[in-house]
């Protein structure tokens, strides 16, 4: 996401972003559509990460992990906990980071 700061109003467009995307998972369940609501839920999670409010991010990446767990696509559930990972370091939570590193590389073994 990089280094710009989020306001209120990217949190509304993330949360709109989020109910499109489950909106259209609901009208065709698909690998793709999985994936992006997924990929909207992380990225929520990241706005919130670098708004500081580390629980709410948490609770939007965790959303994206049980979703992740309904598509049957390891590649990218993998490069998505990587993401998480990264956003985690970046912004000093380095034991949350770690355990998301660590499930992108299980993830990529099977």
């Amino acid at each position: 996401m990089g280094a710009r700061s989020f306001s209120q109003e990217d949190i509304i467009r993330f949360s709109r972003d989020i109910e499109t995307a489950r909106a259209l998972l609901i009208k065709q369940k698909s690998d793709d559509n999985i994936i992006l609501l997924a990929q909207k839920q992380a990225a929520a999670a990241e706005a919130y990460l670098l708004l500081g409010d580390v629980e709410e991010s948490k609770r939007y990446f965790s959303f994206a992990q049980l979703t992740l767990k309904q598509a049957e696509n390891p590649e990218t559930t993998s490069e998505v906990f990587e993401r998480i990972g990264k956003v985690f370091a970046r912004a000093g939570k380095h034991s949350d980071a770690s355990g998301y590193f660590l499930l992108a590389v299980k993830t990529r073994e099977t």
